[in-house]
């Protein structure tokens, strides 16, 4: 299974917010939604990225590495996303101009 986007997020939204709970209230989404969303990328990532045997959640040593570069990528993703540019000129083809 390939992580997608939506996967950076929320490890970074439970380790912020100290569960899963206050982080699926903050995206907006249910609880068992956000708990999927960890355990796919739990399969996906050669290391869990949280801790959450006690609560609240807590980061691995992996997951402090995953969150660091999650508030790195997701900014530019977004940004990436709201850019105008050949992707998104009619005609366009994706790749290098």
């Amino acid at each position: 299974m390939a992580v997608e986007p939506g996967h950076l997020g929320y490890p970074l939204a439970v380790a912020e917010r100290a569960g899963s709970t206050r982080a699926a209230e903050a995206r907006h989404i249910s609880q068992p939604a956000i708990s999927q969303q960890i355990r796919q990328l739990e399969r996906a990532a050669p290391a869990q990225p949280l801790d959450r045997s006690g609560r609240p959640a807590r980061p691995t040593g992996a997951g402090v590495g995953h969150i660091h570069y999650a508030h790195r990528a997701l900014p530019d993703l977004a940004a990436g996303v709201r850019a105008p540019g050949p992707a998104r000129t009619p005609g366009a083809r994706p790749g290098p101009p």
